[in-house]
């Protein structure tokens, strides 16, 4: 018997073998389609594993863009304060990014960290900025003319009765509200007796990165509650997809994309891109 033939004849079958395996493969991978869980479906999923922790929830699922840019940001070095909120000059002075407290007989201004400044108004002082037919007019016109940048904010809250009450706006980032640079205004009798503006200035983005859906979000949440053996009554009443800010230096951080999901209990953030969860509570 030769051996040298036999061996020939073994190897031509074992790579024949090998390419008719190698075409069928691909044949069944074109024909078998992959299974994707419907929509309905994870949701009900979700609800259910929820309800196990004493949560329900009330929020429908937004959608979400698949890339978002995470930003670089910088605390501005100097603030524009106007002379007509107060008087810290003649017209308007360049507030350094140090920490400082200035008081004048219209009131006081203070920094009161890096990126928030806060005003306060003498009550006899204060901007009349809402009238007794309630229209939201001159206040708009007002904070236009007086608020650092405002065109950058966008209205987030409002809670207004007979002249009274709060409203928030927040930054925006790439057309999303940065829930961790807000704006809140203070009134009273139809005054602004109090702002407490963070504001940071935004450089450019750094890269693209794939952002998690709601449902992912909400996955991240439930695991996290898990983990930390959260068992609590509590509603989903919202959800938001946004950015939030972590400052690395005294003037340099970066905003990341977060879902902020809101409940009766408080704030639960869901970073966007690596699903870590951190809690704001009421």
């Amino acid at each position: 018997m030769d051996f040298g033939k036999v061996k020939i004849l073994l190897i031509i079958v074992f790579l024949g073998l090998n390419f008719f395996l190698i075409y069928q493969w691909s044949v069944l991978g074109k024909s078998v389609s992959i299974y994707t869980e419907p929509f309905s479906d994870q949701v009900a999923n979700i609800k259910r594993t929820f309800a196990e922790h004493g949560v329900t929830i009330n929020a429908s699922l937004p959608s979400s863009p698949t890339m978002l840019a995470m930003t670089t940001v910088t605390i501005p070095p100097v603030w524009m304060v106007n002379a007509e909120e107060i008087s810290i000059a003649a017209n308007k002075k360049a507030v350094s990014s140090q920490p400082f407290h200035v008081h004048t007989p219209l009131g006081s201004a203070t920094r009161v960290a890096p990126d928030l400044l806060r005003l306060d108004f003498q009550s006899a002082n204060a901007p009349l900025v809402i009238k007794q037919d309630g229209h939201l007019d001159v206040f708009h016109k007002w904070l236009a003319r007086h608020i650092y940048n405002f065109p950058s904010y966008q209205l987030f809250y409002e809670a207004l009765s007979h002249q009274n009450g709060v409203v928030e706006y927040l930054e925006t980032v790439n057309e999303l509200p940065a829930f961790s640079a807000p704006l809140v205004i203070d009134i009273h009798q139809g005054k602004v007796v109090r702002i407490m503006q963070t504001y940071l200035t935004v450089n450019k983005s750094v890269h693209n990165r794939s952002v998690m859906s709601a449902a992912n979000a909400l996955l991240a949440l439930a695991s996290y509650m898990d983990k930390a053996h959260l068992e609590i009554d509590n509603t989903i009443q919202a959800m938001q997809l946004g950015y939030s800010s972590r400052i690395l230096g005294k003037s340099f951080g970066y905003l990341s994309p977060v879902w902020r999901i809101v409940s009766t209990r408080g704030y639960f953030y869901v970073n966007a891109i690596n699903g870590e969860v951190s809690i704001q509570s009421q």
